[in-house]
């Protein structure tokens, strides 16, 4: 009997909960942090299947983009279950560690050797600066679609908790009037992706998730950060130092002139 897409995704969906409940939660600050990458995982799900969508992937490609986002994140529990961190610096990397996993669970006995291949390799790389080289066409394809969807959920984080009035997880997000630091700056102007270990402070912090739309893949993606305000909620809480103002200056014509660039559906970059 064959198996649909959904009863596929739900499988695995129904095994990421478990693996979740799997780890003790012995404080409020355990059970924040879990509930912080249980619920990104989802979205982050959703959001790849709408970008998908827009991109007009057929229904095989969906499911694994789907479970690419739903998995991307597996490697969390544990990282924070052992370091009490998820600074991938200061424990080790979710993205190694989350491709792990789900290989050594047997979770992609749906799939072909390529199509495991393709989804174990986005997990695996979803997390690193820099896109790595000798990657097939398609696992390159869904690294991008997954770096992407995973930058627009963070977006949401960010702006959610930039707007609450409880800021224990993430103190380090509201700027004072300190200038973005030089290295950063010189970075972001080139259009490069940054380290996170190079951010000297909040105004950086918040000014490398401006510099996010440099490193889009897709248009559509850049569309939803456009729609959502992402760009000018962040700027509004920045300092309105010259280098801050480049820089956002630099992102807005970057994003408008992405956006009228052709047709919707296809990539920001080749």
């Amino acid at each position: 009997m064959s198996t649909t897409a959904e009863e596929i995704y739900r499988r695995l969906h129904d095994w990421l909960l478990a693996h979740i409940r799997s780890f003790a939660i012995p404080d409020e600050t355990t059970r924040r942090h879990f509930d912080l990458k249980r619920t990104h995982s989802l979205k982050v799900a959703e959001e790849i299947d709408r970008l998908g969508r827009a991109l007009g992937l057929a229904s095989r490609a969906l499911l694994i983009a789907r479970v690419i986002g739903l998995l991307h994140d597996a490697g969390r529990f544990e990282q924070y279950d052992r370091y009490r961190t998820y600074n991938d610096a200061a424990s080790m990397d979710h993205g190694a560690l989350g491709a792990a996993i789900v290989s050594s669970n047997g979770l992609l006995a749906a799939f072909d050797s390529s199509e495991a291949q393709v989804i174990t390799q986005a997990i695996l790389h979803h997390n690193k600066v820099a896109l790595p080289e000798n990657l097939s066409a398609e696992a390159l394809f869904f690294l991008k679609l997954i770096r992407d969807a995973d930058k627009l959920d963070i977006y949401r984080v960010v702006m959610e908790n930039m707007a609450a009035a409880d800021q224990a997880l993430f103190k380090v997000l509201l700027p004072g009037n300190e200038d973005a630091s030089e290295e950063l700056s010189a970075i972001l102007m080139r259009g490069d992706g940054v380290n996170y270990q190079l951010a000297r402070n909040a105004t950086d912090r918040l000014l490398m998730h401006v510099g996010w739309v440099f490193d889009i893949n897709f248009r559509p993606t850049l569309r939803a950060i456009a729609d959502r305000g992402c760009l000018e909620t962040i700027a509004a809480a920045l300092p309105p130092t010259p280098r801050v103002t480049q820089i956002i200056t630099k992102a807005r014509n970057h994003l408008a002139a992405t956006l009228a660039d052709g047709p919707p559906g296809l990539p920001a970059q080749s």
